[in-house]
């Protein structure tokens, strides 16, 4: 608890240090009018220039527009929300007051990246509908300054955006549009990474034959980048081409471009994209049913994870790891790596959330710093370090019973979760038992009774027989499909999109 408190304590003072200045310098602008603002508004330049906050250092004289100063300041204070105070709702607030103040400007090259900003923020927020509208927005602007480098990193940032919220043909469209416009620029590593974004929507569609095309045609163009970064691209890009063959069962293609991925990471040592090839070689054995080899790639993926402190990556090796030992019926080693699984999943979610804490507590200290720049700083000096250890104490507190609280709503969820889950599979067993079982007898005592008088029937009355058999075959077969796609929507494996049909059309057959 002790160290608990102090690393808290610790953590404040250098997130407080680090945007004090920044913050004090705002406050002194919000207060401050006429030359004196503007003399606050290049202070704040210098300071984020320094902090490296900021590429340019904007220096305004005396005869500047106050728009343009509120402008500046906005644009700079988006990046201090983001980086520094990791707030993204304050960015998105500076960044789109920064774009309607350069909008009364008519400045409409600095409107769009402020309003570009403020859609990635939605976007990194999970506000996918919001970002959308703003980058649909953006478009419409980098269309009509003919900014083709722009508009290309929006389309492209429309079809992730959709492809995260589940739209997949939207996201298709917009990625092959962003490649349309990208194919002139003459910029081999962004249109490689327009064709991969393109590929893998493809493949979620199952579309794997033009996905593959995609990507081979990617790889080319990852030829053409220089320097190591060229090695980085052709090996990721050979992980997309594994996955994509796995999933279209080119289990042997899948088995190359894995092992290429491999021997390019293990050469420029880059290793987390080593241990991410290594993951996928490793679930392809298991798909191969090769355990022996499976086994093996999977301890070494889970070695160079623990050396990086992959955490993500060494729990789904080793929930791969469990899966390989149970078919291969060692119970024991099976049950070690699942508890190993478990475990490492329980510890990334309590980072998740010491990391969510963190974030509350950077915002708390920064409300408390802006009520500090009004006091005196006398009073600063004399009240600070008891100020800063009853906040960390607050904080620590506050943490345990956050941790404490996620943790039993996260096992109540789970087990809520596995409690519908065997609800639908034994709604799902008794559907099939009701269901299939009739006609399945039927259609057994008429392949029977063809047996039985196949010498004595006529070949038209064999024949008015078969067709009825193949009409109770294709009912069945139907049948079985609607089962399966009931229990897909039933486990969200696939989305329940509904749509206008006629009820009378569809019941005359059976009427």
């Amino acid at each position: 608890m002790k160290t608990l408190i102090t690393s808290f304590f610790f953590l404040i003072i250098s997130v407080c240090s680090y945007g004090q200045n920044m913050d004090s310098l705002y406050h002194l602008y919000l207060s401050s009018k006429g030359e004196k603002r503007i003399a606050v508004v290049n202070e704040i330049s210098q300071a984020a220039f320094d902090l490296e906050l900021n590429d340019s250092l904007y220096h305004l004289d005396h005869k500047a527009k106050p728009e343009l100063a509120a402008a500046i300041v906005n644009e700079i204070m988006t990046v201090h929300a983001e980086y520094t105070l990791n707030d993204l709702n304050k960015a998105i607030a500076f960044a789109l007051e920064a774009a309607q103040l350069y909008e009364q400007l008519d400045k409409v090259k600095e409107m769009d990246l402020n309003l570009s900003a403020a859609g990635v923020y939605y976007y990194r927020m999970g506000d996918y509908e919001k970002a959308i509208e703003i980058m649909l927005r953006c478009y419409e602007l980098e269309k009509s300054l003919n900014n083709m480098t722009s508009l290309s990193t929006t389309l492209n940032n429309l079809g992730i955006a959709y492809s995260n919220w589940g739209y997949n043909k939207a996201a298709i469209e917009y990625f092959r549009k962003a490649i349309e416009i990208e194919r002139p620029l003459n910029r081999p590593m962004q249109y490689a990474g327009r064709l991969s974004s393109l590929a893998k929507e493809l493949a979620l569609s199952g579309n794997y034959q033009e996905a593959i095309a995609l990507i081979k045609e990617a790889l080319v163009y990852d030829q053409k980048i220089e320097g190591m970064l060229r090695e980085d691209r052709l090996g990721a890009h050979n992980i997309i081409m594994g996955d994509i063959y796995a999933e279209a069962d080119s289990l042997k293609q899948a088995e190359q471009c894995y092992k290429y991925a491999v021997s390019i990471f293990e050469k420029i040592n880059r290793q987390q994209l080593l241990a991410s090839s290594l993951l996928g070689l490793g679930r392809l054995k298991l798909k191969m049913n090769r355990y022996t080899e499976a086994i093996e790639i999977l301890k070494y993926c889970v070695e160079v994870s623990e050396k990086n402190q992959l955490l993500g990556i060494i729990q789904k090796a080793n929930r791969l790891l469990y899966e390989t030992y149970k078919r291969i019926g060692s119970s024991t080693l099976a049950l070690a790596h699942l508890e190993q699984s478990i475990a490492l999943d329980t510890l990334i979610f309590k980072e998740t959330t010491q990391k969510q804490i963190s974030e509350f507590q950077v915002k708390y200290e920064t409300a408390e710093k802006q009520l500090e720049i009004e006091r005196k700083q006398t009073e600063i000096d004399r009240y600070q370090t008891r100020q800063f250890i009853f906040i960390g104490g607050i904080i620590a507190l506050g943490l345990l019973l956050t941790l404490l609280g996620v943790i039993v709503v996260q096992r109540t969820r789970r087990n809520r979760d596995l409690a519908e889950m065997n609800a639908i599979k034994d709604k799902f067993f008794r559907i099939i038992s009701h269901d299939l079982h009739n006609p399945a007898i039927a259609q057994r005592d008429a392949l029977q009774m063809l047996a039985e008088n196949a010498n004595q029937w006529d070949n038209k009355t064999l024949s008015d027989y078969y067709q009825q058999l193949n009409r109770s075959a294709n009912h069945l077969v139907a049948l079985v499909k609607n089962l399966l796609d009931w229990a897909k929507m039933q486990t969200e494996h696939e989305i329940y999109r509904p749509v206008s049909f006629s009820l009378v059309s569809a019941l005359q057959p059976d009427i």
